[in-house]
């Protein structure tokens, strides 16, 4: 008789794949206004989600004016890294600019959807309308509404003036919040977001992924034996743990990566002629694994040790033979990666990666 027992086991569940998501989203709140300008000006958003890379920009626009061809719009994302006014951060490196594009009389929806941007989880939108005087009957103008409904936006936006960047509020009346939605492509990546060691202490890292999926973080002493010491699903975006095995001195060295293609399984258990077991196994490529049988559940011996590859690994027990139950389980194991050039995950190094506290 063969017997599976569930204690011990890892179980790793696909999440479901979206490609795509919108992280911000004030289109369909009510409009509570009007903001004409013939100088760039814009609004500093927090972004939902995990998307980061913008693949479409929506914003609405009012449109006053008698069309004669030369109407225009420039969007510009910025990372809000510039000069401190008022005790905010302005608008400072460029992210991305749009070539300018024709824009229409009355109210339209302007979409930019052949981009592929990296934007923080905060940054600033600002539009800039060319080939208007700015008077009442020649001019374009974003719209306000509000709530945001996916997001937040702050109640103030940005107006770039001759000498720099200000920051511009209505007394919230309306809210500062203009028309527009983002969406964004997963980046399904996982990396290193920071690495900290204070003296006589272990080593605190931290890692960033996609929310909902499953991460594994390794650590070793010579790149070459890895000890998984997390096997984590994020419910955030980071995973923070520490590293108590790190010797006090010498080079430690971490990877971490997303297991998301296959959960772990043991298929196709048959009992031989022979009485001897087989079984086919998969999981996630690159993770390392042992099966170990035991004939009490308690007592566990192993009968395979190895990675899972792309295809299933069939393994067989011969010391099944003569036995009237026999339990099988997964458990992680070290592995060792001879070739560095194989290891596609991120890595880090202790201490050239770290900031070191007192």
């Amino acid at each position: 008789m063969i017997a599976f027992g569930c204690a011990g086991f890892i179980t790793l569940v696909n999440a479901q794949f979206v490609s795509e998501e919108v992280v911000y989203d004030n289109i369909l709140g009510k409009i509570t206004g009007q903001y004409p300008r013939t100088i760039e000006y814009g609004d500093e958003i927090l972004l939902a989600g995990d998307g980061r890379k913008v693949t479409k920009f929506e914003f609405e626009y009012l449109g006053q004016f008698e069309p004669e061809g030369d109407e225009t719009c420039i969007v510009r994302f910025y990372t809000n890294d510039g000069e401190e006014t008022f005790e905010a951060s302005s608008p400072g490196t460029l992210l991305f600019e749009s070539a300018p594009f024709t824009i229409f009389p009355d109210y339209n929806t302007a979409i930019i959807d052949d981009i592929a941007v990296d934007v923080p989880d905060s940054f600033t939108f600002t539009v800039e309308f060319g080939g208007l005087s700015g008077r009442s009957t020649d001019r374009a103008s974003l719209l306000l509404r509000d709530p945001v409904l996916v997001g937040k936006s702050f109640d103030d936006i940005w107006v770039k003036q001759g000498n720099g960047w200000t920051p511009w509020r209505f007394n919230g009346d309306p809210i500062a919040n203009f028309s527009c939605r983002i969406t964004a492509e997963i980046n399904f990546s996982v990396k290193f977001k920071t690495l900290k060691r204070k003296a006589g202490q272990a080593p605190v890292i931290t890692v960033r992924g996609p929310r909902d999926q499953t991460i594994i973080v390794y650590a070793s002493n010579d790149k070459k034996v890895w000890q998984p010491i997390a096997l984590e699903t994020l419910k955030g975006r980071d995973l923070t743990l520490v590293d108590e095995e790190a010797a006090p001195t010498g080079p430690r060295y971490y990877r971490t990566s997303l297991i998301n293609s296959t959960p772990i399984r043991m298929e196709n258990v048959q009992v031989l002629p022979d009485s001897k077991s087989r079984m086919s196994i998969t999981g996630p490529r690159g993770l390392p694994f042992k099966a170990q049988a035991s004939d009490d559940f308690e007592n566990w011996s192993d009968v395979f040790s190895f990675s899972f590859q792309t295809r299933p690994i069939t393994i067989q027990d011969d010391k099944a033979i003569g036995k009237k139950r026999r339990f099988y389980r997964i458990i992680l194991n070290d592995t060792v990666i001879e070739d560095e050039s194989t290891i596609q995950e991120t890595i880090a190094a202790f201490p050239e990666d770290f900031t070191l506290e007192d």
